[in-house]
């Protein structure tokens, strides 16, 4: 049995290239029907990714959501979850409002207005990248949160929320060995898990990614037919 953990959006999904997605679903869809284990992990909250999931029939055995925030089976059943503190929801969210964001609050299915079931603090770059960059650092730093700017937004989460922690939880509630994960992905937001597991990037990827000198692929699909030679 293998275990693949992928990153989502420029991973396996590729909103702008249909022909490489639909590839990458049925190659997940092979490796599942093989007797392994397909794990999705990404940045985005349920809410934000089921649509996806749902118009393209994507399968997977584990779905984790918010960076770690939230565990889920095949069924959708949240095995774990892990919200913000009330006061660093609050704290968060003036910040961003002070420098000229427009934040929202997110408890996994919904946006929300509810600082006591929050997972994520999250908005939109107020001007540019490099901006949401800075106001994230400048969080994570005060506040002692994980928080990124990833291609569109500023995103805080709990400080146990990035992937590798995501991973290791999962490891831990679906009883997996973590010496047995193979990694995916293309983003800052993946440099924990791929610093931690047995890791691969595709070929379009950040750039801050080179200095791990992982094995590229093109393809989500071209990893899987790696895996299932090993």
């Amino acid at each position: 049995m293998k275990i693949l953990c992928s990153d989502f959006d420029n991973t396996l999904y590729f909103k702008d290239d249909i022909l490489k997605t639909t590839k990458n679903i049925e190659s997940a869809r092979n490796f599942i029907a093989q007797g392994n284990i397909f794990c999705i992990i990404t940045g985005r909250t349920y809410m934000e990714i089921k649509p996806d999931l749902t118009r393209l029939n994507v399968p997977y055995t584990y779905l984790v959501c918010a960076d770690g925030a939230m565990i889920l089976d095949s069924t959708d059943y949240c095995l774990k979850k892990i919200n913000l503190d009330k006061d660093i929801v609050e704290k968060a969210f003036n910040i961003l409002k002070e420098n000229g964001y427009d934040p929202y609050l997110e408890d996994g299915y919904n946006i929300t207005t509810n600082t006591n079931d929050c997972i994520k603090v999250a908005s939109l770059y107020a001007t540019n990248k490099e901006d949401g960059i800075e106001i994230a650092k400048k969080i994570a730093k005060e506040l002692n949160v994980y928080a990124y700017a990833s291609r569109k937004h500023i995103n805080i989460n709990n400080i146990k929320n990035d992937k590798k922690q995501a991973l290791l939880r999962l490891a831990e509630v679906a009883n997996l060995n973590p010496k047995e994960f193979y990694v995916i992905g293309d983003d800052i937001n993946d440099y924990e898990m791929l610093d931690k597991f047995k890791a691969a990037i595709v070929e379009k990827h950040n750039p801050i990614l080179d200095n791990m000198h992982l094995p590229i692929y093109k393809t989500l699909s071209d990893y899987i037919e790696y895996i299932m030679l090993r």
